[in-house]
């Protein structure tokens, strides 16, 4: 696993958004942290609900559009199909808990409508 921390010192600057994305491109990391991103206008605040193995639930509001939303990023498990049934599970609960909330779920699930969409490689 590859984690890229960097302390970026603003990264509203064109220059630094550049070498931000070639950093992304050549260390190719599955975790990135930025510090001090200085980020102007940081209008969405984002709290992280809980984590696991294969999920990110987080609150999260937008100031300026006076807007809360529930956000769920998914990486699923590929190999292990009762892995991902943990995650369903986790899913079909979170529907539950918060049944008049927007909630936005996206990411890689890992799952196929039918055997021709799967590859091969």
């Amino acid at each position: 696993m590859k984690i890229l921390f960097w302390n970026v010192r603003g990264i509203n600057m064109p220059s630094k958004q550049k070498e931000l994305k070639r950093y992304f491109m050549q260390y190719n990391a599955n975790i990135i942290c930025l510090l001090e991103t200085h980020v102007q206008q940081p209008h969405i605040q984002i709290i992280v609900s809980s984590v696991t193995s294969q999920a990110m639930h987080c609150h999260t509001f937008d100031s300026i559009a006076s807007k809360y939303f529930f956000l769920s990023v998914i990486y699923a498990n590929s190999y292990h199909e009762n892995v991902r049934q943990k995650l369903w599970k986790e899913l079909v609960l979170i529907s539950k808990a918060l049944p008049k909330v927007p909630w936005l779920v996206v990411g890689d699930f890992n799952e196929i409508r039918s055997i021709d969409e799967r590859s091969n490689w």
